[in-house]
């Protein structure tokens, strides 16, 4: 090596950036360049595990080679995500570990929970025939999935799985890490038992350092609140994305006589807000119990900048206002992304403090309101920058124009159909009408992300543009269409920040093809006034800094076909410079759809921009042509 290629890997802070730059299979092969580099970056290999899928795991546990390079650099983890097959595992083999092991570090671990009756129900039994693994005691992220299958039958060695002791089990590992621990998920969880309720928030109120807790479960109402008041004040980001079942019958925090935990007497509940929480997510409840509750944790959440609320069903919406306005005054991104009444919704927004609101997330938004929702537009014109409408049904063609030509802060904007597998099949219903995108100045300049759908005709008839590029058999009315086309294309060249375009047409309203069926006429291609070729492509000259173009755009739909060459190509590879993705084939793990006509086009466009993606990579990785 160099001399700064070896003051480089001297120094530990440099090497372990890497971690946060390259990706496990990239720091493997870099610590296979040589011995050296080789003994400084092994251990980064290690820093996240992810043994969540069953595959990994059987992988895994079949490897007694792989089990011991775990044991081995154990030390070195820092994120593990666990599911119930490798986690059961894991904990049976520590105790074992911690059983027999003489490392006074080690040794000091108390284990009498995991050994009490009640709570964690282990056995010392010297012949399990499984290997002894040390315990992790670095860990920054922790991760846990208690999705069941079969878990009890993956090693036959192991007592049966019992979810509730694992739950117990797992706390206890957590409580390992309280020193160290920044991130906490713990999914698809029974949390009905008061017990294990008692033992997740006595473990949360000792994370001093956690950030972000994640947890999924079901709980009822009283439980919740219980929960909330465990979370340490270091905490900035809390999704309880959970399933409220009820008022309960008891509160949580009080163990009865003959409790395991009864000698540690009740919980000890914050009692100050958390200062440093910005993202919120509620959990679904009902709407008598969501109108005291917003009031009780919004009180304590006086730095909320996020609020995703769970599905918007018959919820008091003038107590929510009122709630938002008086106790989150910095508030600025709303989530709906269970949808809800479309009305409610769209009274939240009529309330919500003027020239405030940043993001608006909705998925769906059942027949919204064009003139509430553009008055929403209008009263956060200077402020909202992101606009996300996913899953619709419907969406009113002026409710796209409204945000289009109101919104001057705007930066991402998405409005996506409802979709069923992979494709989108109601586009029709939540399109931009040709008529209405060209009606005003769209004044969004500052756009970096924008994805919409474009009905181009409301008829059956095609014009005659798309089949007569000569013009000698237009009527005035395609004349006009065509110039309509040509502002619309000016349109979208003028935003000269845009970096993501997935833009998609249809053309015809009540029985719209595909967009990946369908082409924007003339915007794949140069107007040649030698050659009689017409086209838009040139109107697109101020998307220099466009890197990804997805949508109507293939090359391979006959019409386009037909008037697209080298010319093309040398516009894109002049005017576009900062072009990745462009999919103009469509492709599977047989090839490209349809590209047999266009391949040498295809192959100039390699050769001059190799670093270019030109196909759907939804099917496949590679390039094939």
């Amino acid at each position: 090596m160099d001399s700064a290629c070896s003051t480089f890997f001297s120094i530990p802070e440099l090497v372990a950036c890497l971690a946060n730059i390259l990706s496990t299979k990239d720091l493997i092969q870099l610590s296979r360049t040589n011995r050296a580099i080789h003994t400084v970056c092994s251990p980064l290999t290690w820093q996240v595990v992810n043994v969540e899928s069953i595959r990994d795991v059987v992988k895994l546990l079949n490897s007694p080679e792989a089990l011991q390079a775990f044991g081995n650099n154990i030390t070195s983890v820092r994120s593990i995500t666990l599911r119930p097959k490798f986690s059961w595992y894991y904990l049976y083999s520590l105790w074992g570990y911690l059983n027999i092991t003489a490392w006074p570090p080690h040794r000091a671990i108390s284990i009498d929970a995991l050994a009490h009756k009640q709570w964690g129900g282990m056995l010392y039994a010297p012949c399990l025939k499984i290997r002894r693994l040390p315990p992790l005691l670095c860990l920054n992220r922790f991760e846990a999935s208690l999705t069941y299958y079969n878990s009890d039958k993956m090693v036959p060695e192991l007592p049966a799985y019992d979810h509730d002791k694992h739950v117990h089990h797992l706390m206890w590992l957590v409580r390992l890490n309280r020193s160290t621990l920044t991130h906490m998920s713990l999914m698809n969880v029974n949390l009905r038992a008061n017990g294990l309720v008692r033992d997740v928030c006595r473990t949360i109120s000792k994370l001093h350092h956690l950030r972000t807790l994640r947890l999924s479960c079901a709980l009822s109402y009283k439980n919740y609140e219980t929960m909330f008041f465990s979370c340490p004040s270091s905490l900035v980001e809390l999704n309880l994305a959970n399933r409220v079942d009820g008022p309960g019958f008891s509160m949580a925090s009080i163990p009865a006589a003959g409790d395991w935990d009864f000698d540690q007497g009740p919980l000890v509940l914050r009692d100050t807000p958390l200062h440093h929480l910005v993202y919120l997510v509620l959990p679904g409840m009902t709407a008598s119990n969501m109108t005291s509750f917003i009031h009780t944790i919004l009180g304590h959440s006086p730095a909320l900048e996020t609020l995703r609320f769970p599905n918007f069903d018959y919820y008091d919406t003038s107590a929510i206002i009122k709630a938002i306005t008086e106790l989150c005054p910095r508030l600025s991104h709303l989530s709906f992304p269970q949808g809800g009444f479309g009305s409610q919704i769209t009274s939240v927004l009529e309330g919500f403090p003027v020239q405030r609101l940043q993001s608006l997330f909705c998925s769906p938004l059942p027949d919204p309101d064009s003139r509430a929702l553009n008055a929403t537009w209008t009263r956060h014109s200077t402020t909202l920058q992101t606009i996300e409408c996913i899953n619709m049904t419907r969406l009113s063609s002026l409710i796209i124009k409204g945000a289009l030509t109101t919104c001057e802060a705007l930066e991402t904007f998405r409005v996506v159909g409802r979709v069923t597998g992979r494709v989108s099949w109601d586009e029709g219903g939540v399109c931009l009408s040709l008529a209405d995108a060209v009606e005003s100045e769209w004044i969004c300049k500052r756009i970096k992300v924008l994805d919409i759908v474009v009905l181009i005709y409301a008829h059956d008839k095609s014009p005659k543009f798309t089949t007569d590029p000569s013009k000698q058999t237009w009527t005035e009315d395609d004349h006009r269409k065509w110039e309509v086309l040509g502002k619309f294309y000016s349109q979208i060249g003028s935003l000269t920040e845009l970096q993501e375009l997935d833009l998609k047409t249809v053309s015809n309203h009540n029985k719209p093809a595909p967009s990946s069926e369908t082409a924007f006429p003339g915007l794949l291609a140069l107007e040649d006034p030698e050659s009689g070729q017409i086209g838009h492509l040139s109107k697109l000259s101020g998307l220099t800094k466009l890197r990804v173009l997805r949508g109507s755009v293939r090359w391979t739909i006959p019409e386009v076909m037909e008037r697209i060459g080298n010319h093309e190509v040398d516009w894109v590879v002049d005017h576009l410079p900062a072009l990745r993705v462009a999919t103009f084939v469509l492709q599977n793990n047989n090839g490209m759809i349809g590209a047999r006509p266009i391949r040498q086009l295809l192959r100039t466009l390699e050769k001059k921009r190799p670093e270019l993606q030109f196909c759907d990579t939804v099917f496949a990785k590679k390039k094939k042509i």
